[in-house]
């Protein structure tokens, strides 16, 4: 018999307490935020038993409608693969194979259509992928992922921006790195010039899934206002996927909101 994955999952995202637009987008699984939705907050859940998952967070950038725009261009690019391949895969190997052809002819899409426009867009991206009991991070930009596995919070995605690459080179530590003027320029994003090279996303180490784990894939708008420690806390605490949105989101935006905000949150509740 084939190893199903028992999950409780869920979904919130704001427009925070500044902005006019959510630029941010998500797809849950084949469900998405439709373009220029007006509900604010707006949150799903799903409790199911499945072989195949797949959640993802877009941040677009642009301003307000050509963010919003680039996001929603990523998600129905997503989308797609999802009705007509998703199903078709049966190892991890499989879909990352995809999700680099993916990546390269979204950002190749979004590029193109910021021509037509006459106007820079673009976004971000941090995803999981679940097969069976395998499991798979990947991210372009600032978006993140993280895993809270026996009280440890890992994260298994690197931020693509300035203030990261300076941390790589020594000059910043992962604190001051948090307040550096650049820890919002990105080096890496949906929507970028192809001329200057094939986009690529990073991806996680494959990962066995284990009953336990609660995976969050965030906007910048979340990662950006809590610590690690608040980040854990909260992951840690036994209450349901759409608490624990909740309770991030909540913060978050006690602490400024002055971002879209979104939490997506995946609870492994059995592996069998």
């Amino acid at each position: 018999m084939e190893t199903k994955l028992k999950i409780d999952a869920s979904v919130l995202t704001s427009k925070g307490n500044v902005r006019d637009k959510n630029e941010d987008s998500f797809y849950f699984n084949g469900t998405f935020k439709e373009k220029n939705s007006i509900i604010d907050p707006l949150s799903l859940s799903l409790n199911s038993s499945d072989k195949k998952y797949i959640f993802a967070v877009c941040d677009g950038m642009g301003g307000e409608q050509l963010g919003e725009e680039a996001s929603h261009l990523a998600i129905l690019s997503l989308h797609e693969f999802y009705i007509s391949y998703f199903q078709l895969f049966n190892t991890i190997a499989d879909l990352k194979k995809y999700m680099d052809s993916y990546i390269s002819q979204t950002n190749q899409k979004i590029y193109e259509h910021s021509l037509t426009l006459s106007k820079k867009m673009g976004t971000t991206i941090a995803a999981i992928l679940f097969c069976r009991d395998k499991a798979i991070a990947f991210n372009v930009g600032d978006s993140s992922v993280y895993l809270l596995r026996n009280s440890n919070l890992i994260k298994l995605t690197t931020e693509h921006t300035e203030a990261q690459r300076l941390v790589r080179l020594g000059v910043l530590n992962s604190y001051t790195a948090k307040f550096h003027k650049s820890k919002n320029i990105l080096t890496r994003y949906l929507g970028a010039n192809p001329a200057n090279g094939t986009m690529e996303a990073d991806y996680s180490d494959e990962l066995t899934v284990l009953k336990g784990d609660t995976y969050l894939i965030c906007s910048d708008g979340l990662s950006g206002s809590l610590t690690d420690e608040e980040l854990k806390f909260h992951l840690s605490v036994g209450n349901s996927s759409a608490s624990i949105c909740k309770d991030l989101v909540d913060l978050a935006l006690g602490n400024g909101g002055k971002d879209n905000v979104t939490a997506l949150v995946v609870k492994i509740i059995d592996v069998a």
